[in-house]
């Protein structure tokens, strides 16, 4: 059990925020095998209490036991084109993954049709945004700001009997 990892710290936002996982039960599934079986958990701002935490509870912990083959079935969505980068072709499948459609080379079938439920813009052309006038407020702002104290400083000079 030495080498095992027995604690996680995770700082996120430059630091500010601290995460921190630490097993503290493991379990001996013999033969030298030791799993987590408990971790604790906290998390919070740097220097704060810790605002959350948590307990996790790992059971029925099996080691090498058998499987049954469905475990490793994979289901498709009826009709689905599969790529396959392997052997660099492409065809539509039923939900076993047999093929329903002759092998296709890749490249040769054009890409499909952008989907309409994203709404009638998908796939339109990219074009500009138009700018926010708010981004000419500042400057505006400080330009007036500039010529105001100009126009007093003047009338100051000319006040003066210059």
């Amino acid at each position: 059990m030495n080498y095992l990892i027995r604690k996680v710290v995770r700082s996120r936002s430059g630091g500010r925020f601290t995460d921190i996982e630490e097993v503290t039960q493991f379990k001996n599934c013999g033969k030298g095998i030791f799993f987590p079986e408990k971790v604790s958990g906290r998390a919070g701002l740097r220097g704060e209490p810790f605002e959350s935490q948590s307990e996790t509870l790992l059971s029925a912990i099996e080691v090498n036991a058998k499987l049954p083959p469905e475990v490793f079935r994979l289901r498709y969505p009826d009709g689905i084109m599969l790529t396959d980068a392997v052997r660099g072709t492409m065809y539509k499948v039923n939900s076993d993954g047999q093929p329903l459609t002759a092998e296709k080379p890749l490249g040769s079938v054009p890409p499909p049709v952008p989907s309409q439920a994203a709404g009638p813009e998908s796939g339109a052309e990219t074009s500009e945004e138009p700018s926010d006038i708010s981004r000419w407020i500042l400057p505006i702002s400080v330009g007036l700001i500039v010529v105001a104290g100009a126009l007093a400083a003047y009338r100051r000079w000319k006040s003066r009997g210059h």
